[in-house]
């Protein structure tokens, strides 16, 4: 994808929402745990015009915690918002940088309303429970092309 046509993108959904997104990293996890989420989020420091700087007092500001498992609300919700990396499976670069994706307002590339002249999903090998992460969504893709590599589309 153009990477201009990601920082306009980008640019438009951060100014409807706030200028940085701010993290708190807590005080519990190992240091190389802090270390590849300080590192994914540079990567969108470096690549897009999205800065995640840390939190002092704020009341709306992201939360990356030590939960059971993978998972993000999508855009922003205001107030404590968790985004969980289980030590256990979740510390990966492309990991972080998918559930950041979620949490400032980024759908699944598989999920997009133009998805079934793309991929075909085979519904009898979703795992039950899990339906959701494969129903299109009614978006607008800014005739954007699909992308087969997007760190947001699942098995890449």
């Amino acid at each position: 994808m153009d990477h201009r046509l990601v920082s306009t993108i980008l640019a438009l959904l951060l100014s409807l929402s706030q200028a940085h997104p701010l993290v708190d990293l807590g005080s519990e996890g190992a240091y190389y745990d802090k270390k590849r989420i300080e590192n994914a989020m540079k990567t969108f420091n470096t690549e897009t015009c999205i800065r995640f700087v840390p939190r002092s007092s704020q009341r709306d500001f992201i939360s990356i915690e030590n939960r059971d498992g993978c998972f993000s609300y999508l855009g922003r919700t205001g107030g404590k918002q968790v985004v969980s990396l289980s030590r256990y499976g979740c510390v990966y670069n492309s990991i972080i940088q998918h559930e950041l994706n979620h949490a400032l307002g980024f759908y699944h590339e598989h999920t997009r309303s133009d998805r079934d002249q793309y991929v075909r999903i085979n519904w009898e090998n979703v795992t039950p429970g899990t339906i959701g992460n494969f129903q299109t969504e009614d978006t607008n893709n800014l005739n954007t092309r699909y992308d087969y590599t997007s760190i947001m589309h699942y098995g890449r």
